[in-house]
């Protein structure tokens, strides 16, 4: 709840491997869901396969209900937000 994950593939343009965060205060409503998106991860896959680390690892850091509200809710800086992902 709360996030998002858009992706791209090589045939979409993507160079190289690279993962983005975006965090939108206010949240963003989607037609999808009843809840807002407040994160999204964007995830750019130089091949079919290198990602798939990436995400398993992201997935695991999403399953704590505990670390989403503290990005979403608290005003981290850029650097708190990657140690908390360390």
């Amino acid at each position: 709840d709360g996030v998002a994950m858009p992706h791209s593939r090589p045939e979409e343009g993507v160079i190289k491997k690279g993962m983005s965060l975006l965090k939108v205060k206010n949240g963003v409503d989607f037609y999808q869901t009843e809840k807002k998106v407040y994160l999204f991860f964007t995830l750019a896959a130089e091949d079919a396969d290198s990602h798939q680390d990436a995400i398993a690892d992201l997935a695991d850091a999403l399953g704590d209900d505990d670390l989403l509200k503290k990005i979403i809710e608290e005003n981290l800086t850029e650097e708190e937000i990657l140690n908390l992902f360390n």
